[in-house]
């Protein structure tokens, strides 16, 4: 809209593969797209600085030294911005103020993946805040899981409804290979392009259980977005993103009650529009079933497998 009228707009958001897709899809003279590692790039003027220092080395700069008469951008809407740290966010509004811009933030406070800190200044500075209850991604079934495990309000769930979410067992990594397959083998077979379709796992690639696999029913697996291959990669990277089936990987079953593990549970999880199903790994023994279960709900449940599918809403599979 503000591109519409000829204004300049910087879109800033935190994921790689967000931007790449953001680039590659949408062109407008008006509109430049960064995420935080692009715009410290832009701004220090250097390339060289390896990712795990990029963002702190860009934050004390743009914090301390970076002269406020040089900002190109005069409106600035950011996305995912529970990601960006406080002084970041605090320096970004002031300079649209500056220039008489406009400021937006997006974000969802259950999506605190990148770091255990949350951000506090958007709840104690936005001026004015506009909440969306209607879901305009996930099927209702969908909705109705992933909401379940952050204890979110019905009002969040919308009413395309689909197939119900679906929970797979593994114990070791030729199991879960064998879910991974199937996975991709039964959504070939429903008609999902392989583009349509991907792998999450809860922890990074290298720590998965699926780490170093090459093909899927034949299929060759890839780590960065390819055509003709499904993507296999982690929940954090993938985050603003969507895919129409989601396999989510890695769910460890005794890091269920840990808030971080639920949050990236529902990150993985919301980004399929049509298909998810959750491989949970079973390494607890079964007598532990019961403080896990406990933990995730206030009501009465079978300390077992079927207890945890209907706590989260899932059917087995």
């Amino acid at each position: 809209m503000l591109a519409s009228q000829g204004k300049k707009a910087l879109y800033l958001c935190f994921n790689e593969f967000l931007l790449q897709y953001l680039r590659r899809h949408y062109h407008d003279p008006q509109i430049t797209f960064h995420n935080v590692r692009t715009l410290a790039e832009e701004i220090l003027q250097d390339d060289t600085l390896p990712l795990n220092k990029v963002v702190a080395v860009f934050e004390q700069y743009f914090e301390s030294e970076f002269n406020d008469d040089d900002w190109a951008y005069p409106n600035i809407v950011v996305d995912e911005g529970q990601d960006l740290s406080d002084s970041i966010l605090e320096h970004l509004s002031f300079l649209a103020e500056l220039q008489d811009g406009c400021f937006y933030i997006f974000y969802d406070r259950n999506q605190y993946i990148m770091s255990r800190k949350t951000t506090g200044w958007i709840d104690k500075n936005a001026e004015c805040r506009l909440v969306l209850y209607k879901n305009c991604r996930n099927t209702a079934e969908i909705a109705t899981s992933i909401g379940k495990l952050m204890h979110m309000k019905d009002s969040y769930v919308n009413t395309i409804q689909g197939m119900t979410p679906k929970a797979v067992f593994y114990g070791n990594e030729k199991e879960l290979q064998k879910q991974a397959d199937r996975f991709v083998k039964d959504m070939c077979q429903q008609g999902v392009a392989l583009k349509d379709m991907v792998i999450l796992t809860a922890h990074s690639v290298g720590h998965s259980g699926l780490k170093g696999c090459r093909t899927l029913n034949g299929i060759p697996v890839t780590t960065e977005p390819e055509d003709g291959k499904i993507l296999f990669t982690s929940v954090r990277k993938f985050k603003g993103l969507e895919a129409t089936a989601v396999l989510l990987i890695d769910v460890n079953l005794s890091e269920l009650p840990d808030d971080l593990m639920q949050r990236l549970i529902y990150v993985g999880s919301s980004r399929a529009t049509m298909y998810l199903k959750i491989a949970f790994c079973e390494d607890i023994e079964k007598k532990n079933y019961g403080p896990i279960l406990d933990a995730l709900t206030d009501e009465p449940v079978k300390h077992n497998r079927s207890g945890l599918v209907k706590t989260l809403h899932l059917e087995a599979d």
